[in-house]
């Protein structure tokens, strides 16, 4: 999500919200019927952010009247599973008695998804 949105509006066709957690900007929604190989879905969604009065220097500058650019994760919500919001100081992660985190794969892991490699 927008680092600071004023407004999220998330619709999911065939789909219901089953958890809004404000505080984390965190949603779960649950599809009325699951999706097949080949099947799609629509998904729309409006994110607005609104600068109030006159500010003393630009404080959001990835959309601007003369010219844009952004990061799809500065702007648009994600989906799935997002580990780079996980506690990764490991005194808060034993804190909250949550496992330890690998910082690198094993080196005998041969699943490419865990190695983050972007081709």
């Amino acid at each position: 999500m927008p680092q600071i949105p004023d407004s999220v509006t998330i619709l999911i066709e065939n789909a219901s919200l089953q958890s809004d957690d404000t505080e984390l900007d965190y949603r779960i929604y649950s599809l009325n019927q699951e999706l097949k190989p080949g099947d799609s879905l629509k998904i729309e969604f409006k994110v607005s952010r609104i600068t109030r009065g006159f500010e003393n220097e630009v404080s959001f500058t990835q959309l601007t009247q003369n010219g844009s650019f952004f990061n799809n994760s500065d702007i648009l919500p994600s989906f799935g599973y997002d580990e780079s919001v996980e506690i990764s100081d490991k005194n808060k992660r034993k804190k909250f008695d949550l496992p330890k985190r690998l910082k690198m794969p094993l080196l005998d892991d041969n699943d490419l998804a865990t190695r983050k490699i972007i081709i």
